[in-house]
């Protein structure tokens, strides 16, 4: 913005300078000036008239076209990183004790580190949907170690111990969008990875909505 004003004040001091000697050029006639003189001394008026005009038009267009793409720019530049990433909101979507944010960052960490920060949200936001469906524990820490009938547990991480690593503030972070409203998964509530997943009951039972990463996320058919 103050690169805007700066450029205006100086279109106006250009004018300011050149208007007031074109002006005094055309409209004072000297004193000796014949009816041939003044007629010809009318047609320049015209004419550098006309001259004024033009340059009143480029200054104030120069200023505020530049002022309108720059506009453009940052506008343009807005809506592409509003892609990315939702805006800030005061919603919340589950509140969630310490603790439970805790275990929710562990779950991402262990699950999903390595992964687009888009698919970290992804993973808390398949925890969230378990914790809001009658199909699952209602809360964080049952549905992070839920163990299904025979004894498997639900989350790989929790198998292998990696759940108790500590996690890193991206984590954390990716926490925090999905219980403020962000889920890239779409609703899901399940996800896998078709590289490393060992259940085969994923590949038969799972309909994949949505990849991100290496993850593929969505729900039984």
């Amino acid at each position: 913005m103050r690169k805007k004003h700066y450029k205006l004040i100086a279109s106006l001091l250009v004018f300011a300078i050149l208007f007031p000697f074109l002006s005094g050029f055309v409209l004072v006639a000297p004193a000796y000036a014949s009816e041939g003189g003044l007629s010809s001394l009318t047609e320049n008026q015209g004419f550098l008239s006309v001259v004024q005009s033009l340059l009143m038009l480029f200054f104030f267009s120069s200023f505020t076209g530049d002022s309108s793409n720059e506009d453009y720019i940052e506008d343009s530049y807005e809506s592409a990183a509003s892609d990315e990433e939702p805006a800030e909101s005061s919603y919340q979507r589950l509140y969630v004790t310490s603790e439970e944010r805790d275990i929710l960052a562990r779950a991402v960490y262990s699950e999903a580190r390595g992964e687009p920060f888009k698919g970290q949200v992804a993973v808390a936001g398949v925890v969230i949907n378990r914790v809001e469906s009658p199909e699952f524990p209602n809360d964080v820490e049952g549905v992070v170690f839920q163990q299904t009938s025979g004894g498997h547990y639900a989350f790989s991480a929790v198998l292998d111990g990696q759940i108790d690593l500590t996690p890193d503030e991206d984590a954390y972070e990716a926490v925090d969008y999905a219980l403020n409203g962000w889920d890239p998964s779409n609703g899901a509530l399940y996800y896998y990875n078709p590289v490393t997943a060992t259940a085969q009951w994923m590949f038969d039972n799972m309909v994949t909505e949505s990849v991100i990463g290496s993850h593929h996320f969505g729900n039984v058919r």
